[in-house]
């Protein structure tokens, strides 16, 4: 019940970010933490329309940057934004998250048929499921040459310093699960 849970929050999260369609990857730093967007852009402008019709709604980005081309086609870096998602969701801020590693787990089991099945360990069969799925709907997850990747965390809107206090729990949980030469970004609020 638990799996059909998060594969219903995730799906909806998936629906919700690709319906607003989302800009990605200017993440700027800030004394604050890091700054996504400014104010005027259309990003923070979808933003604010999530809160008004999901009121609550606070959403954070992790950027993983290799600086290398593809590799975030390789199973192993992808098992490692997995794992680095499912260490979020289980941190205890109640959120959800979403990744390109969704979108091969959910392709990867309906050609398998095996629930948890969620990552092949063949490279190019990756790129295989990439291809089956239009390139537009990744930009909001990955970059052009696979170099970056974004993972989406949805979940409550919390006080400044809870909200800052997690952010720095998501960086931990990245820096401990990514490879030694990845950059990680974790955003912050305006």
């Amino acid at each position: 019940l638990l799996s059909r849970h998060k594969v219903a929050v995730g799906a909806l999260s998936f629906v919700l970010l690709m319906t607003c369609g989302f800009l990605t990857f200017h993440i700027e730093r800030s004394e604050y933490g890091s700054k996504v967007f400014p104010a005027d852009s259309e990003v923070a402008m979808r933003e604010s329309e999530i809160d008004t019709r999901l009121p609550g709604t606070e959403i954070t980005l992790l950027r993983l940057q290799t600086f290398e081309p593809d590799e975030f086609h390789r199973a192993e870096n992808l098992r490692r934004v997995e794992k680095i998602q499912r260490e979020i969701e289980s941190y205890g801020t109640k959120a959800a998250t979403l990744s390109v590693v969704d979108v091969i787990s959910d392709i990867h089991n309906a050609f398998v048929g095996k629930e948890g099945d969620t990552i092949p360990a063949n490279d190019s069969l990756i790129s295989q499921y990439l291809m089956l799925v239009d390139f537009d709907d990744l930009t909001k997850l990955v970059d052009e040459d696979y170099s970056e990747v974004l993972i989406w965390i949805f979940g409550k809107r919390k006080p400044e310093k809870r909200y800052m206090k997690d952010n720095e729990a998501i960086r931990a949980i990245a820096k401990q699960y990514s490879a030694t030469n990845w950059e990680i970004t974790v955003s912050g609020k305006d």
